[in-house]
């Protein structure tokens, strides 16, 4: 995001948020070991993968916990948050125009009941924060994006907004086929390692 800040995670798994002068926002502890980092496209959430393959969202006007939802079950490696791309104006032609207007025509969705025995947030349907569920929607359904979260067995999930989950592949089992010289050879992945160069 073209934000001023710095989200760093620290030996002892704690959350920090710096601006680039080095003024601290605020400090976390989720209590989890935290494996992976991400920021959502709009800047406006930072996304958390950890050992325990957790997937902790949090607010970084504040630094609460906006969701946390069990994706995978090892260690969740990396995470990248993609967006859609804006059209260009032929793009955008070419398209029928269309407004959402269904909040003007249905009231909104009620909140599932908090389950009794289980910590907020733990299904990913239930949340006592309201306030946090609201700056949740307002945050990131800006524009169309998906969360994409790996683990260290080479599974890798999609969901929607970082809580929709639309998606799930282990990329060690999808064969890789190659015809050369008219020979079909199948090959699979042995081991997976991903690294992003900025």
């Amino acid at each position: 995001p073209e934000k001023d800040l710095l989200a760093m995670v620290t030996d002892d798994s704690k959350v920090l948020l710096h601006r680039f002068n080095w003024q601290r926002l605020w400090t976390i502890s989720p209590g989890k070991c935290i494996t992976s980092i991400c920021w959502s496209p709009d800047g406006k959430i930072v996304a958390l993968g950890t050992e325990d393959g957790f997937v902790l969202l949090h607010d970084v006007e504040n630094g609460k916990m906006l969701r946390s939802i069990k994706s995978h079950d090892v260690a969740i490696i990396c995470l990248n948050w993609a967006e859609d791309e804006p059209l260009s104006r032929t793009d955008k032609e070419d398209l029928l125009s269309y407004e959402d207007r269904t909040t003007r025509f249905f009231p909104p969705a009620p909140v599932m009941p908090r389950i009794g025995g289980l910590n907020s947030g733990d299904t990913g349907l239930a949340d006592e924060n309201e306030e946090a569920i609201q700056a949740f929607s307002s945050a990131s359904c800006q524009r169309f994006n998906i969360l994409c979260t790996g683990d260290k067995d080479g599974c890798i999930c999609f969901s929607i907004f970082g809580i929709f989950p639309i998606g799930k592949i282990n990329i060690n089992k999808v064969p890789i086929h190659v015809q050369s010289s008219g020979k079909r050879t199948s090959y699979r992945l042995q081991d997976v390692s991903i690294s992003k160069v900025i």
